[in-house]
């Protein structure tokens, strides 16, 4: 009896790991064909020369992204269910702390950015892409808890929705003729449809909460993951800083669209 009790709790938990590793799957699978059709409008309505403009700015603006991670929601997924209560509130204000600290940071380096490739208009995208972050904490802890509660179904449909609608305004902006600003409008695009959606989630809201002690090792481990992060993110797009350094600005814009296509 004991082990039947034991397989039956060993197969609900493949058939879960399953469900939601194909609802993950789905979600990825539509986006990536939303962003196909990006791409090809893209490619269609810039200019190479402010194609490769704006997929510099986005690697930039996807490596500040990534720091993201750096946060507190894999201690918030894995954590137990005592600390469950102090972690959501204390990890709110570190929410606030990184997302402002990435905003900032952001658009501080936009201008020495721009320099360094000789093209304002890098500073200019990336101003405007640095104001999300000032959306994401508001929704950021429930979208973890709906992780740690393993609500992928809920998570994985609303968020292919939002990269959807994001290459969709993308498309659109650059047929009506919003150029390279076509991409920033999409990711603010993306940020109003995330907030919206995410801030009724089927998950208990904690509130704010300050603990000095819980803060402070809550962001020892995040300092941590912070330059992990960090370095990833650059590895990821080495190539396009290198690229957009050494190739002429029409060039780097083939090269751009064939590494994206």
């Amino acid at each position: 009896m004991q082990l039947i009790l034991i397989f039956r709790t060993h197969l609900h938990s493949v058939i879960e790991l399953l469900s939601n590793a194909a609802w993950l799957l789905s979600a990825e699978f539509i986006a990536k064909l939303s962003r196909i059709f990006t791409i090809v409008v893209l490619a269609a309505q810039l200019t190479p020369i402010s194609y490769g403009t704006a997929m510099l700015a986005l690697a930039f603006h996807d490596v500040f992204s990534l720091l993201l991670r750096a946060g507190v929601g894999s201690q918030l997924i894995n954590c137990r269910l005592e600390q469950l209560s102090s972690f959501a509130k204390n990890g709110l204000i570190i929410q606030w702390m990184i997302c402002l600290m990435i905003a900032l940071g952001e658009w501080g380096l936009s201008d020495y950015l721009s320099s360094l490739y000789e093209n304002d208009s890098i500073a200019d995208l990336l101003k405007i892409m640095a104001l999300i972050y000032l959306f994401y904490p508001w929704v950021s802890i429930k979208i973890f808890l709906l992780q740690r509660e393993n609500k992928m179904r809920w998570l994985s449909i609303r968020s292919g929705i939002c990269v959807i609608f994001e290459n969709l305004t993308i498309a659109i902006s650059a047929l009506l003729g919003a150029d390279i600003f076509s991409v920033a409008i999409g990711k603010i695009a993306f940020s109003l449809l995330w907030l919206v959606l995410f801030s009724f989630s089927p998950v208990k809201s904690y509130g704010l909460g300050f603990d000095f002690v819980v803060i402070t090792k809550m962001l020892l481990t995040s300092g941590k993951l912070f330059n992990t992060e960090f370095l990833r993110g650059i590895r990821i797009h080495a190539d396009t800083f290198i690229a957009g350094k050494l190739l002429t600005p029409e060039l780097f814009g083939f090269y751009s669209f064939a590494k994206n296509a």
